[in-house]
């Protein structure tokens, strides 16, 4: 072999060589695109479902940021915006979520939502097992939960006025623990509170996300107590001598209401917050459960067998009106009112299980909360509307 040869052999493996590591490089080159591309496309994904489970879009008539920031990942960052976009459809907005990762990775995802959905949080046996927390959107007929796998049930979901904070009961082994449940769909967390008895019966969280009351079972007749969150301290309960339960907060968060209960008889009642002075307001022999004011605090909705049944009833509190709202054999119980005040929701065993009804505040137009037909056995209970939709 000459060397003019080897010299020739020599050039031609340089060459394999060199291709061989151009088509490596972009062969690497375009896994790693992918894995960029894959990676974005799961955070756009995941950053839209949040925000559908979030406070509704208002119409825009152009395109417009919503928000914007950067996903912090291992050796690289994803840039994200969130634009809202017009859209003619009536009753609709329409969202666009853009990620930029490395190597000019870029992943657009539109998406369309309803502009001003109501939900409702609720406890429900619906995954064949203990109570968990689902919420329910109007129109649709699924369930979406948002509690964490837990053993034991979950039970009195309650949100601040924002709706930014949620908190609900965990009923494990004999036991009630205070549990955060981010709306946003992060990470629910255990609250540990030194003024919490492990027995709480009932929850109701203030409007400003500041304070938590609930019922508790004492030695003589259950009480009310309130705690401030920040401190953890006990700040108002209710009085002696009568039993105290079903607290629920006005929303000027100055009062709650709760109902009074003796031998002989049972009164809806208000307590002022923090001084405990207390006003009844309808009181029967029979028995009163479940207030729940109105958004604008000048009623409130409560369930009662005044009349020989479980029915939902309405009282004007500055004309002490009471009006029946509904008139069933069956059991009504638990309303609460819509955002906007001109509904409520409430649970009822009237088709033999328990389950979601809605009616208008006047007592017309009652129909079932849910389009989808769930299985006998299937329970829904404590249920309260999500704030601002």
């Amino acid at each position: 072999m000459t060397l003019s040869e080897v010299l020739i052999g020599l050039c031609l493996l340089a060459l394999v060589t060199v291709v061989a590591a151009v088509v490596l490089e972009g062969v690497l080159r375009e896994l790693g695109h992918q894995e960029h591309k894959t990676r974005a496309l799961y955070l756009a994904q995941e950053q839209l479902e949040r925000v559908f489970r979030g406070p509704a879009l208002q119409p825009v008539t152009q395109a417009e940021t919503v928000d914007s920031g950067v996903f912090a990942a291992p050796f690289q960052d994803y840039r994200w915006t969130l634009s809202s976009l017009p859209l003619e459809t009536p009753g609709m907005a329409q969202l666009k979520r853009v990620v930029q990762g490395p190597a000019r990775t870029q992943v657009e995802l539109t998406a369309q939502r309803r502009r001003s959905r109501r939900v409702v949080w609720l406890a429900s046996n619906h995954a064949g097992k203990d109570h968990q927390l689902y919420e329910s959107e109007e129109g649709l007929g699924a369930l979406h939960r948002v509690s964490p796998d837990w053993d034991g049930e979950f039970a009195q979901p309650t949100l601040s006025g924002d709706g930014q904070l949620a908190m609900a009961l965990w009923r494990h082994a004999g036991t009630s623990q205070l549990v955060r449940v981010p709306p946003d769909g992060s990470s629910p967390q255990l609250l540990a509170l030194k003024a919490f008895p492990r027995n709480v019966s009932e929850i109701a969280l203030s409007p400003d996300g500041t304070q938590l009351a609930y019922s508790f079972p004492g030695a003589n007749e259950s009480r009310v107590a309130i705690v401030d969150l920040r401190s953890q301290r006990v700040v108002a309960m209710s009085p002696s001598g009568v039993s105290a339960s079903s607290p629920c907060w006005n929303p000027n968060g100055r009062a709650l209401a709760l109902v009074l209960s003796s031998s002989s008889s049972s009164a809806i009642a208000t307590m002022d917050v923090p001084d405990g002075r207390l006003e009844r307001w309808v009181e029967t022999s029979g028995w009163n459960l479940a207030p729940s004011f109105s958004p604008d605090g000048r009623q409130l909705a409560f369930s009662s067998n005044r009349d020989g049944n479980p029915e939902i009833y309405v009282l004007e509190l500055r004309s002490k009106n009471l009006r029946r709202l509904t008139e069933n054999p069956a059991y009504d119980t638990a309303p609460h009112f819509s955002p906007d005040g001109l509904k409520l929701i409430f649970s009822s065993d009237r088709d033999g299980d328990w389950r979601l009804y809605e009616v208008n505040q006047d007592g017309s137009e009652l129909r079932p909360w849910l389009t989808q037909r769930y299985p006998a056995g299937v329970e829904m209970r404590d249920a309260v509307f999500q704030p601002g939709n």
